[in-house]
């Protein structure tokens, strides 16, 4: 079984990440992993923020429903 490498990245640009953004240890290694070791992406990350997957339709084995128009469309996505 071959197990998922995780991305590479030194303590010293966990720490610039930290003192930069202001944000938890914690999420700068999330941020960090996300970016896959792109301490500049990683920034972007923390500012941005990641959108969260909606669970429905990550776990449902049906396929959404057509809407019926483009104002349905975009009143039902939830970044609108």
């Amino acid at each position: 079984m071959h197990e998922a490498q995780q991305p590479e990245f030194d303590e010293s640009q966990l720490q610039d990440l930290e003192a930069i953004s202001g944000q938890s240890r914690e999420d700068c290694i999330r941020a960090l992993r996300a970016a896959r070791g792109d301490p500049n992406l990683a920034f972007e990350v923390l500012q941005n923020g990641l959108p969260e997957p909606d669970e429905a339709s990550v776990n449902s084995d049906e396929p959404e429903a057509p809407h019926q128009n483009v104002f349905e469309a975009l009143a039902s996505n939830q970044n609108f």
